[in-house]
């Protein structure tokens, strides 16, 4: 399993997963785990909701469930999924798997050359900068933010895609 391989490869043991709602979807409707539940259940019939999915990934795998669903729009107006259908994520909770940098943004850049320039970093890493010109008066006021992830714990995630079929355990 992709969980065994984490720790035998890695020596990393994976608790977390991040999946969308479609791929619980399928999880919902895999046989296999209707089936491994049903050999542990003495009635005929077993609901399986996305509770139950969670349950019985928590306690028989010892890995908690998160479905991540949001969305952003593309430059043509198209919403698009940030997690898309299919794709499994498998992660360490306890470990951070990566930081944030943020870079000099050209508004700092200018203001260390161009005195005349306000510039006040603000929040996390937002630079503002102001500008007033005096024939004819006018205020310039400029916002960036240049934002740097890292990923230094690459090696402790394991992302799989997969399809809506059924999965043994």
């Amino acid at each position: 399993t992709a969980k065994g391989i984490m720790q035998t490869k890695y020596g990393v043991i994976v608790d977390s997963m991040v999946i969308n709602s479609v791929t619980l979807g399928w999880l919902k409707a895999n046989k296999a785990l209707k089936n491994y539940v049903l050999a542990q259940n003495t009635t005929a019939n077993v609901y399986m909701g996305a509770k139950q999915i969670k349950e019985l990934f928590l306690n028989e795998l010892g890995i908690t469930i998160y479905v991540y669903d949001k969305v952003y729009v593309d430059y043509e107006g198209n919403s698009k999924k940030f997690y898309p259908n299919g794709m499994v994520t498998l992660f360490p909770s306890n470990v951070a798997l990566g930081k944030t940098y943020y870079g000099m943004t050209p508004e700092e850049r200018t203001g260390v050359l161009d005195k005349a320039k306000d510039v006040k970093i603000v929040d996390t890493g937002v630079a503002v900068g102001v500008t007033i010109t005096d024939d004819p008066i006018q205020t310039k006021t400029t916002v960036s933010e240049i934002v740097l992830p890292s990923f230094e714990n690459i090696l402790s995630t394991y992302m799989l895609k997969v399809g809506a079929v059924s999965y043994t355990i």
